[in-house]
């Protein structure tokens, strides 16, 4: 009961800040040791009020910005799950963003961001990934300019794995028309949420669909799409 209040507080507070309402709630028996303690399945019903966004009205000389940090939620629950440590220093940045994508929509004209796409399973490679195919362009961004916690860094490198590569539930990826794109940093700067946003690449030619890791040294990497299951599951 104590870890079940915790939850069930945690889910009022979430959605206070969202300013969403639960209007509907249900629950299931199982038998013992069916379950491990809590699974939650959610479902939400709103009304899209904008012109809607799509991945599809990609074109080259779209800036491509990061709203936060990559890989603190995957390291956060590896580190959790397999008793790591590193979960006192690298935390989830699960977080709700309509708050932060409405005020990055009100700020600047429509058409002026083309998508945003939350960087979630798959992580970044992928997003960078469905922009290429959806455009046939050539995404190409630093890898240095990757807002990143050392922190996570180091434990990815421990563990072998790539931040590039991981599930995030507080960041978003967006492909910004250039001549919005510093309008649109300093809105997600402003905001809780988007403190270490990063402008990391831009939408390059119709060459094919292709994503090109620079590196510090200025080599120029294709990265490959990962197959396989991601690390750690979340769902």
């Amino acid at each position: 009961m104590t870890s079940l209040t915790r939850i069930i507080e945690s889910v009022r507070d979430a959605a206070r800040e969202a300013k969403i309402k639960i209007v509907a709630g249900d629950t299931k028996v199982v038998g013992k040791g069916e379950a491990d303690q809590i699974f939650i399945n959610t479902a939400g019903v709103g009304v899209v009020e904008r012109k809607t966004l799509s991945i599809q009205r990609l074109k080259p000389g779209h800036k491509i910005v990061l709203s936060g940090q990559i890989g603190n939620h995957s390291i956060h629950l590896l580190s959790v799950r397999e008793g790591l440590g590193f979960e006192k220093r690298v935390k989830s940045d699960c977080a709700p963003l309509n708050g932060l994508i409405d005020a990055v929509l009100n700020a600047v004209p429509e058409g002026a961001i083309a998508s945003i796409r939350d960087v979630t399973r798959g992580g970044l490679c992928a997003v960078l990934h469905e922009g290429a195919r959806a455009s046939q362009c050539s995404l190409s961004f630093c890898r240095d300019l990757i807002p990143v916690l050392p922190e996570s860094v180091m434990a990815a490198d421990m563990l072998g794995i790539n931040l590039i590569h991981l599930a995030n539930e507080g960041c978003l990826c967006l492909f910004v028309e250039s001549e919005w794109v510093d309008k649109v940093l300093a809105v997600l700067r402003e905001h809780t949420y988007g403190r270490n946003a990063a402008l990391i690449g831009e939408v390059g030619e119709r060459t094919g669909a292709e994503v090109i890791m620079i590196e510090p040294d200025g080599g120029r990497n294709q990265l490959e799409e990962l197959y396989g299951a991601e690390l750690p599951r979340l769902c």
